[in-house]
């Protein structure tokens, strides 16, 4: 999850009382848990790490291990890759509520866009 300001995801700490209540009513909304009990996403929520990147940050690169899935509740986040010419190929912007990595994640595979 990624709101706007600047922490890197390592070093956010595990989510504990109402931090997870919060994360939890956020996961609530998210596709992936769609149709799942809240005590269920509260396993999840508990697991979950809050993480801040400030404009024009980049989160991870392509090819990058992947580390989990990524929910954005605030601002924007572009997802992109370098074409064999160098340019830059955007292939979505996502914003709150959206989330991104969990293909990726369940492969068990590194990224394969860059996001920033």
């Amino acid at each position: 999850m990624f709101p706007d300001a600047t922490r890197e995801p390592e070093a956010a700490p595990r989510s504990s009382g109402t931090d997870a209540e919060r994360i939890c009513r956020l996961l609530s909304n998210a596709t992936l848990f769609k149709g799942l009990a809240l005590d269920e996403i509260a396993h999840f929520a508990r697991g979950a790490r809050e993480a801040s990147a400030g404009k024009g940050a980049i989160l991870f690169h392509r090819g990058d291990p992947c580390t989990g899935f990524h929910l954005i509740v605030r601002g924007q986040i572009k997802l992109a890759f370098s074409s064999s010419e160098g340019n830059e190929k955007v292939v979505e912007i996502l914003g709150p509520g959206q989330s991104f990595g969990e293909a990726v994640m369940f492969m068990d595979r590194p990224y394969v866009v860059m996001a920033q």
